[in-house]
């Protein structure tokens, strides 16, 4: 299954809170059958295979986490960047200072 099928599988899931005819005091949740996504359906349409959305949710997440663990390096990347450019600018201003209390302008 690739990245975009689990996605839109996904996406295509709708989930209900609903009430059997037998019993309506007691709330379920869940999904309408003939509605969930060709991925997760039965073929006559009645009903949705648990272990299919298992997989859906399992690829879906599996991709978040790489996608996550992507942006915490860039992110990690990015403050070192933003650390050595404080410092760097930390260094011209004193220099500058020095300068200025020299007499000399840049």
């Amino acid at each position: 299954m690739t990245h975009d099928e689990a996605l839109d599988t996904l996406r295509g899931l709708n989930p209900v809170k609903f009430a059997y005819k037998t019993d309506k005091t007691e709330k379920h949740v869940g999904f309408v059958a003939e509605e969930v996504p060709e991925l997760v359906a039965t073929k006559d349409r009645k009903g949705l295979s648990s272990m299919d959305i298992v997989a859906v949710l399992t690829k879906v997440v599996q991709e978040l986490k790489a996608e996550n663990e992507a942006l915490r390096a860039d992110n990690g990347n990015l403050k070192t960047d933003i650390s050595s450019l404080l410092k760097d600018l930390m260094h011209w201003r004193a220099k500058k200072c020095r300068r200025n209390r020299k007499g000399i302008n840049l």
